[in-house]
């Protein structure tokens, strides 16, 4: 996939269902452009669901990218559910306590499901 064709793909997405698609590269080189993007689709509205199963590869930017928008999400408003997710992220969630983080402030983490 040509670098032209990754930058127009939209890494952030809220559907109409409540549903926050998140998709791509979550690195510290994107880091940046991902949280405009974020901060775009949550001042709209509140998603219930995130769904990583877009994500290639997540580092730790990445990660604390995903736990702030969980809890500026969640902020005592209610219960949030992150599911999907290639091995590869989860691992990464797990590994780096962040799914833990986010189970110890109310989220859902399913990986064993779709949205």
């Amino acid at each position: 996939m040509s670098e032209k064709t990754k930058e127009e793909k939209n890494p952030v997405t809220l559907g109409d269902d409540g549903v926050l698609h998140l998709s791509g590269t979550w690195t510290v080189e994107h880091a940046a452009s991902l949280k405009t993007k974020l901060q775009a689709e949550l001042d709209s509205r509140r998603p219930v669901s995130v769904d990583l199963s877009g994500i290639d590869w997540i580092d730790t930017a990445g990660l604390q990218l995903l736990l702030a928008t969980a809890v500026l999400v969640q902020d005592g408003t209610g219960t949030l559910r992150i599911s999907g997710g290639n091995p590869d992220v989860q691992r990464a969630l797990r590994v780096s306590g962040v799914a833990a983080a986010l189970e110890s402030r109310g989220v859902t983490v399913d990986f064993n499901s779709e949205v």
